[in-house]
């Protein structure tokens, strides 16, 4: 059993109201509290891999004394999740809005945007990675943990400040493109980088460009994963309620989009394919599922606003183009009306300009929904064109028209993208990722025990 501690900028839960507070922090059980009224799930895509993994290597006997450390806004708390303990790291406000807008600026540079680093904004992202390493070090103490797996950017300088006392994994979950990095950018990645035991990336594409952009160190490619046990069907009579809430009926084509609202997530050009497509198809509905993520989130997250801001576009061009009728914007979905709308749909978009895998793909897949995916997407690795999806350039509308039309056309070839898309799940599902979970988490350990015993013999034959 290994004793892990996992560090992420997003909890898998976000509280929505104060809870009692025991010693200044907040001490509670998670079952003790009411979903959508006390805490809400996180939708993200590293949490909704993360959380399931670490359940299930719990109740597998695989991890043990397991604690995950998050940014929580403005409050610290530590609540039992179960299987784990999360602790909440808070920041004051000034310094929450400075780390925020950085670590923003080194998001916008790795999806190829002109941005401007400002040194209170690294200041303050420091001065949060530190507290969060301070948190490390005090629970490791009492634990001696075998592992400190840290996931994505937000975390980057925690191999450089915990030390070398325990293995350090790293696992990068955006987008990786070497030709989008300043020398500023690729030098602090790469520093930072190389301070680990070992790295995991999503995709092969990301392993070249780590390695072009100089990272010499120990690198490793293992796919996403989904929790498919999540992915439950649902009734007719349960179908149905969903359709009429959204005023859709059994003869629509429904073209599905799950992804949070942000510009990256690309929906805009999925709205300009929906002017083609209801020209020929008129039945066809476009449902655009997701609403902000933690950095956006006013209540609970970092109170960014540029996916109101996003929110408002796409609003407007949906009216400008005269498609109130076939396009529906339904903001938040509880898991429920997620599976139903995967459900009903006949095929899933993902349009993002950049994405760093893109598990919507997956879930689509273990549904036996077709997928037509950005070619920008990392996801795209596992599309054989017109066997289980299309890919399409996320700058080119007529193409994605194209796409979806060919789709809704052909029931056949629907189905059997479908079926074949389900065969690619399986090998994404919770029980493989967790093996793969545990190959890489003993594969760093040794890696690490291997390290320091070769340094103690350089040491002992110098003296």
């Amino acid at each position: 059993m290994q004793t892990i501690c996992i560090n992420s900028q997003s909890s898998p839960i976000r509280l929505l109201r104060e809870l009692p507070k025991s010693n200044g922090s907040f001490c509670v059980r998670l079952e003790d509290l009411v979903e959508n009224l006390d805490y809400k799930y996180n939708a993200g895509g590293v949490t909704r891999m993360v959380d399931p993994m670490v359940n299930y290597g719990v109740r597998t006997g695989h991890f043990s004394n397991v604690d995950w450390i998050a940014l929580s806004g403005s409050e610290d708390y530590q609540i039992d999740m179960g299987d784990y303990t999360l602790h909440g790291i808070s920041l004051p406000p000034r310094m929450l809005r400075k780390y925020a807008d950085y670590k923003e600026a080194i998001w916008d540079s790795m999806h190829g945007r002109k941005v401007r680093f400002t040194r209170s904004g690294f200041r303050a992202y420091m001065d949060y990675n530190r507290k969060v390493a301070e948190k490390i070090k005090e629970l490791n103490r009492n634990k001696e943990y075998d592992l400190f797996y840290i996931h994505d950017f937000q975390q980057l300088p925690q191999g450089k400040l915990l030390g070398d006392f325990a293995p350090q994994l790293f696992r990068w979950h955006i987008p990786l493109r070497a030709d989008f990095c300043s020398d500023i950018v690729r030098d602090n990645l790469i520093g930072f980088l190389n301070e680990y035991t070992a790295v995991v990336v999503s995709t092969e594409q990301y392993a070249n460009e780590l390695r072009k952009m100089g990272f010499l160190g120990h690198l490793i490619h293992s796919y996403p994963y989904v929790d498919e046990e999540a992915l439950k069907s649902h009734n007719n009579n349960r179908l149905s309620e969903f359709k009429e809430r959204w005023g859709l009926s059994d003869s629509d084509r429904i073209v599905l989009c799950v992804a949070r609202r942000t510009p990256s997530k690309n929906q805009s050009i999925l709205i300009r394919a929906m002017k083609t497509v209801s020209k020929v198809c008129p039945k066809a509905k476009l449902i655009l599922v997701g609403n902000g993520s933690f950095s956006n989130s006013a209540k609970g997250g970092l109170g960014l606003s540029k996916s109101e801001k996003w929110a408002n576009h796409l609003g407007s061009l949906i009216s400008s183009m005269n498609l109130e009728n076939n396009v529906i914007m339904t903001g938040y979905l509880d898991t429920e009306q997620i599976q139903m709308a995967y459900q009903s749909s006949d095929l899933l978009v993902l349009p993002s300009l950049f994405e760093g895998f893109g598990l919507v793909a997956i879930e689509a897949w273990f549904y036996q929904k077709p997928v037509i995916v950005s070619k920008e997407a990392g996801v795209a690795e596992r599309v054989a064109e017109g066997e289980n999806g299309y890919t399409f350039d996320p700058r080119k509308p007529r193409e994605l028209a194209d796409k979806i039309l060919t789709i809704l056309r052909n029931p056949t070839l629907a189905e059997e993208m479908g079926r074949n898309g389900y065969d690619i799940a399986q090998k994404h599902a919770l029980d493989e990722g967790l093996k793969s979970e545990i190959a890489m988490t003993q594969e760093t350990i040794e890696l690490w025990q291997t390290e320091r015993a070769f340094g103690t013999f350089i040491d002992f034959a110098e003296t």
